[in-house]
């Protein structure tokens, strides 16, 4: 059985590493406060650029590996093994 929480732990983490590294670098940050938080906004928005990306791809290989399946299950159901597994059952 898949642990369907897997992803949301990785996102979980992410976002609280995230948010500890921007204030870590607050409290670092030998540039000014003008500069920090453009730098900061910056990285924030290439940071959500890149996760909506990410979710994206997932998405798209999810989709394509559902079909994959779908179509092993309908070659299978129409093969002779998959015949007598059904009379079988």
């Amino acid at each position: 059985m898949r642990n369907h929480s897997a992803p949301k732990a990785v996102v979980g983490g992410f976002v609280t590493g995230l948010l500890t590294g921007g204030a870590i670098a607050l409290l670092l940050a030998p540039a000014s406060g003008r500069i920090t938080r453009a730098r900061l906004n910056h990285r924030l928005r290439e940071t959500a650029d890149s996760a909506r990306e990410l979710r994206e791809r997932m998405g798209s290989r999810l989709r394509d590996t559902a079909e994959s399946a779908g179509r092993l299950e309908e070659r299978l159901r129409r093969s002779r093994l998959g015949r007598l597994w059904t009379a079988a059952a």
